[in-house]
């Protein structure tokens, strides 16, 4: 967790080394070599445009996920506020002598120890004449509806990239990045565990038996026949080079993920 913040301090230090106008934004070109700068790699503009639209996304993800949880906890304050308990005790309006008077307070029903009348608080209202009293005492109240609407608005952070590209679409970039790259260097790792010593670069059949029987991992010739299958690795040859073995490995761990 902390070399977490640490990373998170060192991508937003970077970011604004580049945003030189302090305009909270920074262009593509600033982007590749600000990211050339964290990562000691370079990007193609097709990879760059996939991180940025990455990015985009899960920005956008983590802000509607941030809105729906404000949207919820405003409806419940609503709703509580809505509730019976919240409107305060019940209230009778009666006229008197052309009069309007309030009553409001908690009435309570006679127990059987005794009688137990809540205290009314009377309030008097502006006179009126008999004709408009009875008028008033004759009519219907329009009855009172209290509806809550609870609307989720979230909000897009889907950017043209001609805009520029702020610190939190920057940060996704930058995490992205480097998850790749250390699952690349895993990759790298275990293709020298398999690589053919007679055959430098390549993954072999007897490479493979060699490294099972290593590890003490059963495989079949079955199994390692399809290994080198080239509907399997795409290429005829019974060798396999690191170029090959990361694309397979991305492509399944891409399955596996969709």
């Amino acid at each position: 967790m902390t070399s977490s913040i640490f990373l998170r301090e060192d991508i937003k230090e970077v970011f604004s080394i580049f945003d030189e106008d302090s305009s909270g934004a920074i262009s593509m070109q600033d982007v590749r070599r600000a990211l050339y700068t964290i990562t000691g790699q370079r990007v193609t503009r097709s990879e760059l445009l996939k991180l940025i639209a990455f990015a985009q996304d899960a920005v956008a993800k983590q802000q509607q996920a941030m809105q729906h949880q404000q949207d919820q906890v405003t409806c419940l304050q609503r709703s509580k506020m809505a509730s019976p308990e919240a409107q305060g005790p019940p209230s009778v309006t009666t006229i008197t002598d052309g009069e309007v008077m309030s009553f409001s307070g908690n009435i309570r029903s006679p127990s059987q120890t005794g009688a137990s009348i809540s205290t009314l608080s009377v309030r008097a209202e502006s006179p009126m004449n008999p004709q408009a009293a009875a008028a008033t005492a004759g009519s219907t109240p329009a009855p009172t509806v209290r509806s809550q609407i609870c609307f989720v608005s979230p909000r897009s952070h889907l950017l043209d990239s001609s805009e520029g590209i702020d610190l939190d679409v920057f940060e996704q970039i930058v995490l992205r990045k480097l998850k790749h790259r250390n699952y690349e260097e895993e990759l790298a790792y275990t293709f020298a565990l398999l690589e053919d010593k007679s055959y430098l670069g390549f993954i072999t059949k007897e490479s493979v038996r060699r490294a099972a029987t290593e590890t003490g991992e059963a495989l079949t010739e079955a199994e390692i026949a399809e290994m080198f299958d080239p509907l399997v690795t795409g290429v005829s040859t019974a060798a396999v080079d690191l170029s090959t073995f990361t694309d397979l490995q991305l492509k399944a761990r891409k399955a596996e993920d969709s």
